[in-house]
């Protein structure tokens, strides 16, 4: 037989001990599902974040190549930033991304002020880079996954609010790291990224096509 509400079989009109059981072993079932469903969620609200910022200005002479933003200082993360296997040392201008099993997408940013120290050649380049690399194909060296620029051309000394961003995919079980850095082409003083550069990234999901299992 079966329940009228339920639809749950009974082995006979005289055994609905029966009906007790198979109640349980729904809520128990049920149970297993949320659990599992609240977990997910949680993981999606508490996706693994890092931000940093400048503690102090790093200043960079006239005409310059790309130079890292330094003097980074984790202000929030909620992971564990994994120890680099190859014994190279995270820059001050970095941020670890977290080691995992499969490829990830991060949404990654950066914000500076680039002020210059004194006078300004007109119309020069003001230049701010995020570049996020990997070690897991080339030990000895990085392979860059992608890079991002913002710039503008200067014609004051008020300095240029430059922000930055960008989607990437790590590869599973690589140790990759994001840095901040800038450019200049002022020729009439040295310039500087202010106190309070910002380098930030977090999770965005895994590389999980369509359709797939």
């Amino acid at each position: 037989m079966a329940t009228a509400n339920f639809q749950l079989p009974c082995l006979t009109d005289q055994s609905p001990a029966a009906v007790a059981l198979l109640m349980q072993t729904l809520a128990r079932d049920i149970d297993a599902a949320l659990t599992a469903q609240l977990a997910s969620f949680n993981s999606f609200l508490n996706a693994p974040t890092a931000i940093a910022i400048s503690t102090a200005p790093t200043t960079v002479g006239v005409l310059s190549t790309r130079t890292i933003i330094g003097s980074l200082t984790t202000q929030f993360t909620n992971y564990a930033i994994p120890t680099n296997p190859f014994g190279l040392t995270l820059a001050g201008g970095s941020l670890g991304f977290p080691n995992t099993a499969t490829p990830t997408w991060y949404h990654v940013g950066g914000y500076a002020r680039l002020q210059p120290t004194g006078a300004v050649t007109n119309n020069t380049l003001r230049q701010l880079v995020v570049t996020v690399s990997s070690l897991i194909i080339d030990p000895s060296g990085t392979t860059q996954l992608e890079q991002w620029e913002d710039q503008s051309y200067e014609t004051n000394t008020a300095g240029e609010f430059l922000t930055v961003d960008g989607t990437v995919k790590i590869p599973a079980n690589s140790y990759a790291t994001a840095d901040l850095s800038f450019v200049h082409t002022n020729a009439g003083s040295s310039v500087q990224a202010t106190t309070g550069a910002l380098l930030w990234l977090t999770r965005l999901g895994d590389d999980n096509p369509i359709g797939a299992a």
